[in-house]
């Protein structure tokens, strides 16, 4: 489609626009090349970034929350529970400060990292949103849900993310590089009271972070400002506390 711009563009891509394995770096390539590319964001750049994933016209973009695939709108309903009954509690009145969850094996570098119980959406969020930290390995990709759901809930996600790859998260913030996964030796040398920027899990937050990132505040589609604008203003009511004043909390 490069040929048949007349106006140049940003490109978002997340990893279902390519086949599994990736796009080729002649794709990647001509994309790059174009004049009309001003910019591309991609979800984990190791894997469908091309051979040179610190080139400067490439940005990470967020895996975000789940929405679709495997339990993933119950999942969310369940998130969005337990997101707005924790918005209020701090690092100090957590008991718990690294929690392990569930890892399935999807990568053998799991292995060798303390997997807890198996738990339901529900549950599982409750567990994580009473943690400072939570034991996030990569699994078949480096970037997962679990980095996103965990910031949302005010916990930071301790990681194997290159720095510069998945820059996007400095501001969570993340714990990158880990590769030793002893709980007591990471309670050691991790802040005992990490303040997490809860923002990342909102669209209007990285819209603005693209428009950051160009330089060029973006024309994004009607609808979707229009939306974001209204889910902004339900967020500070539920902050305030009007949100929760209004309904029956049973």
């Amino acid at each position: 489609m490069l040929g048949y711009l007349s106006n140049k563009v940003v490109i978002i891509s997340g990893f279902w626009q390519f086949t599994n394995s990736g796009a080729t770096q002649d794709t990647v390539q001509r994309l790059l090349d174009s004049e009309y590319v001003i910019h591309w964001f991609c979800q984990n750049l190791p894997r469908y970034g091309g051979e040179n994933p610190h080139h400067q016209k490439i940005s990470p973009f967020p895996y975000g929350l789940k929405e679709r695939g495997h339990k993933g709108a119950t999942a969310l309903n369940s998130y969005k529970k337990v997101f707005f009954q924790s918005l209020n509690k701090t690092a100090t009145e957590k008991k718990t400060k690294i929690y392990s969850g569930y890892l399935s094996r999807t990568a053998p570098s799991r292995k060798s990292i303390p997997s807890g119980k198996k738990l339901e959406p529900e549950a599982f969020f409750r567990e994580t949103a009473k943690s400072r930290y939570i034991l996030s390995p990569n699994g078949d990709r480096p970037d997962c849900y679990r980095h996103y759901e965990a910031i949302g809930l005010g916990v930071v996600p301790i990681t194997q993310l290159d720095p510069y790859l998945y820059r996007h998260l400095q501001n969570g913030p993340v714990v990158y590089n880990i590769t030793n996964w002893n709980i007591s030796k990471l309670e050691e040398s991790l802040d005992p009271e990490p303040v997490v920027n809860r923002n990342l899990i909102f669209e209007d937050y990285w819209m603005s972070w693209v428009d950051y990132i160009v330089e060029i505040e973006l024309n994004w589609n009607v609808d979707q400002l229009q939306r974001r604008d209204k889910d902004i203003e339900s967020a500070q009511d539920l902050v305030t506390g009007t949100y929760w004043n209004s309904i029956d909390k049973t």
